[in-house]
């Protein structure tokens, strides 16, 4: 099995093209580096990447691409792909749109079909782009993250996965607050969102946060 690291994944991915944000487990140490953040780094071995729906990017086969490093193909039950090299499982997701949609959406471009969420699509809103020299690519804002895992902790049936949500909320908010500069940017994309997302991550801050609330 040929090794292979999470970030010469990414630097792949990047390289060929492929517009995606970076988020998930591995979307946290990246943080933690730009913003000089003091947060857990709990790495699964699962990495995520954001795709817009539909997807507009250069047309690249990502099984293609994939297998010279060991990857083979895999599908879940709900039709959309995953790729594993028995230690990473690389997921695809994009913005649920409309009514709850419980199949995969078809990425035609890359020849994959990626998982619907809600509330995906405010990560697209003020993107950080992270320059490595010889690539680049891009992740959410830590406040708009933050404001995402809110409103899905919300929407979640598995209690684990809430949990996780909450906590990861929690710790990046926590260090948002901790400086002015990230605070005001956080409270002043907070007044952009809908009504009802904004009722909800205020009753989030009120009950953790309960200084900044007021």
């Amino acid at each position: 099995m040929q090794k292979v690291t999470a970030e010469e994944i990414i630097k792949l991915f990047a390289q060929n093209s492929i517009s995606f944000l970076l988020i998930g487990s591995y979307y946290l140490p990246v943080i933690k580096e730009v913003f000089k953040f003091n947060l857990p780094s709990i790495k699964t071995q699962d990495i995520d990447f954001l795709l817009r729906f539909p997807y507009h990017g250069k047309p690249v086969d990502i099984e293609y691409l994939l297998k010279p490093i060991g990857f083979t193909i895999g599908f879940y039950d709900d039709g959309s792909t995953y790729f594993t090299n028995g230690i990473f499982s690389i997921e695809f997701l994009v913005p649920e749109k409309g009514k709850s949609i419980e199949n995969a959406l078809s990425i035609k471009p890359l020849k994959i079909k990626a998982i619907p969420l809600r509330y995906m699509e405010m990560l697209f809103n003020q993107p950080i782009k992270i320059d490595r020299g010889d690539y680049s690519f891009f992740v959410p804002s830590p406040w708009i993250f933050a404001f995402h895992k809110i409103l899905i902790s919300a929407k979640r049936r598995n209690a684990n996965k809430r949990e996780k949500d909450i906590l990861q909320a929690k710790a990046i908010l926590r260090e948002i607050f901790n400086k002015e500069k990230t605070k005001q940017q956080a409270l002043s994309y907070l007044k952009t969102l809908p009504p009802k997302w904004r009722t909800a991550i205020k009753i989030f801050l009120a009950k953790h946060f309960p200084l900044i609330s007021n």
